[in-house]
């Protein structure tokens, strides 16, 4: 979660005008679900999520993993999860709410 919160405040400190995003994160497949829990809990938080507490926002995990060597070489299977959403981290007025956290 606090991996979220940071890219949350990077995002809000960006010239809105100029950009135009898909959130992705590179997640070990092991904790895929522990990640879709902690996103389902600070997308609904009217807390951690000022922004869009009331919007629903789904998750797309890409079909493809890759390997990844961490520093003590061992073999991490990796996901790339992303936020169905455009430009999740800014204020409302920037892109459209689509979809529903699964």
């Amino acid at each position: 979660m606090q991996v979220i919160a940071q890219l949350r405040h990077d995002a809000l400190n960006l010239d809105h005008s100029r950009i135009c995003y898909r959130s992705t994160f590179a997640v070990p497949t092991t904790e895929l679900i522990n990640f879709k829990h902690s996103f389902a809990v600070f997308a609904s938080s009217p807390i951690l999520n000022l922004l869009r507490y009331d919007e629903k926002i789904r998750l797309n995990v890409w079909p493809s993993t890759f390997e990844y060597v961490d520093q003590k070489y061992n073999n991490v299977n990796i996901s790339i999860v992303e936020i169905d959403c455009m430009n999740f981290f800014s204020p409302k007025d920037f892109g459209p709410l689509t979809g529903i956290i699964s």
